[in-house]
């Protein structure tokens, strides 16, 4: 007996992958991997786990090559994070014939079971389960699923373990992918920065700087502890957080080392793209604080800031450039 792991993937925006209407078999490091589009779900099932906890300890791999196509053609799947249920027939052969009947089918051989298409779900690869999903119609720009497959399976064979199951990666790709859904491009710019500063990495002040901090929240501490008023606690304890967070470097400062020293950034002069990206921060205090800033600047921003957090986000999965 073997399993089988199936992951749904909606595509919101304005795109659709073509090729595969029919099912696609694809070769993944000795497994076989199945894709199929229905309505706007991309349908992936790996077959021949031998256990369900094999199956499911493969679907952060699943995602990373999901992300991959998205960062390399900007498709943004949404991926649901929980294992669907599925209910499970007491007779296969009769759920079978109900089903083909109540939907006017001609096939009405045995199904074992009845899940919803969102998510993730691992089931034994001898049943047949059927899925269901609601129908959704917009326009779309095509991506033909040849170009894609290779994508796929790269990051699904040589992405790093650790990163792939990290928190902070799947957050900086979360937004990543978040960012297509905005309907303004001073919204996706703003998102788009905040993948930066998860990536961006920690960086401490000088020892002496830090020092003196140290000193005054051991002074703070010692406050705390007599007996002050609720108003004067509340006060000294919002100072005490604000002088952990002095302990590091300003954000920009960060962002200028994660371009610096970041993998996957195959950029003839980092120096000149720090600037860049920097101006590009700059910005977007501007937006934030005072919401004036041209049309032009905007879209320079954008365009500088996606191809870096493309680029860092493959090299921090290990990805060739």
């Amino acid at each position: 007996m073997t399993y089988t792991l199936r992951v749904s993937a909606k595509t919101p925006h304005a795109s659709r992958i073509t090729g595969i209407d029919i099912p696609v078999e694809v070769e993944i490091g000795g497994r076989r991997a199945t894709f199929v589009l229905q309505h706007r779900d991309l349908i992936v099932r790996i077959a021949d786990f031998a256990t369900e906890s094999e199956a499911e300890a493969f679907l952060p791999r699943l995602r990373a090559g999901l992300w991959n196509i998205a960062l390399v053609h900007n498709i943004p799947f949404i991926l649901g994070h929980d294992r669907g249920d599925i209910t499970y027939a007491d007779d296969p052969t009769q759920a079978g014939k109900n089903l083909a009947e109540g939907f006017g089918l001609a096939d009405d051989c045995p199904v074992h079971g009845l899940g919803n298409s969102g998510g993730y779900t691992v089931f034994k690869t001898d049943q047949n389960i059927k899925f269901f999903a609601g129908v959704e119609v917009s326009g779309y720009v095509s991506s033909p699923f040849d170009v894609l497959a290779p994508l796929f399976v790269e990051a699904v064979t040589t992405c790093k373990d650790g990163v792939i199951s990290e928190t902070k990666t799947a957050t900086a790709i979360s937004l990543y992918l978040g960012q297509f859904l905005e309907t303004s491009m001073r919204a996706r710019l703003l998102t788009l920065m905040m993948v930066l500063e998860v990536l961006a990495p920690d960086l401490a002040k000088h020892e002496s700087a830090v020092a003196v901090l140290e000193k005054m929240t051991l002074d703070i501490d010692t406050r705390l502890h007599e007996n002050i008023s609720d108003e004067e606690r509340f006060a000294l304890e919002s100072l005490q957080r604000e002088f952990d967070f002095r302990k590091e470097t300003s954000i920009r400062r960060r962002i200028r080392e994660l371009v610096a020293t970041g993998a996957g950034l195959a950029h003839a002069d980092r120096n000149q793209l720090a600037r860049e990206v920097v101006r590009a921060y700059d910005l977007r205090g501007k937006i934030v604080h005072t919401g004036v800033a041209s049309n032009d600047d905007v879209y320079t921003a954008y365009d500088t800031i996606l191809h870096t957090v493309k680029s860092l986000l493959r090299g921090r999965l290990g990805l060739q450039q």
